[in-house]
């Protein structure tokens, strides 16, 4: 099973992040946090239970409501 905070989509919308926009990732204890460049906005928090569906669309939600960017060259 895919999980988000594991395995790949989620990484590599991420990684995109990091390397483009300058955003910071930090590995927690139960949770990987995502921080958007803009420090007044709360880290976002990628969900990793396998039996939700939406887990990805709303990653990506959340990304482009802190300022992210996906697909790539698509801004909000």
């Amino acid at each position: 099973m895919m999980t988000m905070g594991t395995e790949q989509p989620g990484r590599e919308i991420i990684d995109h992040q990091i390397s483009q926009h300058g955003w910071r990732y930090k590995r927690g204890r139960c949770h990987p946090r995502v921080y958007p460049p803009n420090r007044s906005q709360p880290p976002i928090v990628p969900a990793s239970t396998p039996s939700d569906t939406r887990a990805l669309k709303n990653f990506i939600a959340l990304v482009c409501l802190a300022g992210g960017e996906w697909p790539p060259g698509r801004r909000a």
